[in-house]
């Protein structure tokens, strides 16, 4: 995004330090999301160079703490529920054998 302001400014489209700041915010992932709001929040005014340098941190400290990774899998065969089935609870119960008469 740097690059793109940059061009606009070689092309003789200055923007405003405070739009340049608000178009590198807004094309960020959501995953920058805390960074922006804490930004916004203590209401610094960086140039762009300043910013990229604290979004490279923001980028290193994101990296670390998302390792986190939710897996989801499906059975292949759908689960029955409660009361569902061939037989009755009972049927399905294994009764012991009684032993065998001397």
């Amino acid at each position: 995004m740097i690059g793109h302001i940059e061009a606009l400014d070689r092309l003789g489209f200055e923007l405003d330090p405070e739009l340049a700041t608000d178009v590198i915010l807004q094309s960020l992932s959501p995953s920058f999301e805390p960074f922006i709001m804490n930004y916004h929040m203590n209401s610094l005014s960086k140039s762009v160079t300043e910013l990229h340098g604290m979004l490279k941190n923001a980028e290193d400290s994101i990296k670390k703490t998302s390792t986190h990774v939710m897996m989801v899998q499906r059975d292949s065969q759908k689960r029955k529920r409660k009361g569902e089935g061939k037989g009755k609870a009972e049927d399905m119960i294994q009764k012991p054998k009684p032993d065998a008469k001397p």
